[in-house]
């Protein structure tokens, strides 16, 4: 797993803490790859990339 900028929430079909694991994350969505990260306000700033 890599984690590029990695500076806001987690957006996913439901709000995910910026704390969450890597394995946490996998368990709520295996099926995700790409992950958006935005800030409050909405830009994105990076992606986290799972990869199974």
């Amino acid at each position: 797993m890599h984690i590029h900028d990695l500076r806001g929430a987690l957006v996913l079909a439901a709000h995910v803490p910026p704390a969450t694991t890597g394995p946490e994350l996998h368990a709520l969505a295996p099926g995700i790859h790409t992950i958006e990260v935005r800030d409050q306000q909405g830009p994105i700033h990076g992606a986290l990339w799972m990869k199974n």
